[in-house]
């Protein structure tokens, strides 16, 4: 899911970042969300973009989707930096805002389940995974399943390039079944 916030929004936002203080550690990731979490103009943007993604979800579903911001960290790449493939764990949904227009693209490695439903099987093929791209632009918001990998390679410009990464969590009812009715809060 995208979403794209104003000029008004990014720019204030790479500013506030850039002045904050943040201290980054050896990986170039800033991870006090008390300097970041409570920029308000940002986190009431996303908030709303999680708002309409639950109400996207709901068209499709009978649960409740409320997803709430539970971390976020600042990445910065500089030149030659690498972010090495992972995913987030411990959250139902992550996104990326770029803050800026930087040429290295966010790759996400998505299994070809076409080819054979066998993590095992796929692991040995050298074929079994398609790469999606996303190019950087400046206020772009991405919403995506937290167990897709995804990574980023070297950063090739002089200039800095920053996203501010965030998981989430959903709330209230993720089962209403016969079996049983599961609450998250």
């Amino acid at each position: 899911y995208q979403f794209n916030s104003s000029d008004e929004i990014s720019n204030s936002t790479i500013d506030y970042i850039k002045n904050a203080n943040l201290v980054f550690n050896k990986d170039n990731v800033a991870y006090e969300f008390d300097k970041i979490f409570f920029y308000e103009p940002l986190f009431d943007w996303v908030d709303s973009c999680l708002e309409q993604l639950a109400n996207k979800l709901k068209e499709n579903s009978s649960e409740k989707w409320n997803f709430s911001i539970i971390d976020c960290w600042v990445n910065r790449q500089n030149l030659g930096h690498v972010v090495g493939q992972h995913h987030h764990s411990l959250s139902v949904m992550s996104a990326i805002y770029y803050l800026d227009n930087a040429k290295t693209p966010t790759k996400f490695v998505i299994p070809n389940y076409s080819l054979h439903n066998d993590d095992y099987f796929l692991s040995k093929m050298s074929n079994t995974y398609l790469t999606y791209e996303v190019t950087p632009e400046k206020g772009k918001l991405i919403i995506f399943p937290s167990h897709l990998k995804h990574r980023v390679e070297a950063h090739r410009q002089l200039n800095t390039r920053y996203t501010i990464a965030f998981n989430m969590f959903s709330e209230g009812i993720v089962s209403d079944t016969d079996t049983g009715r599961h609450t998250l809060s």
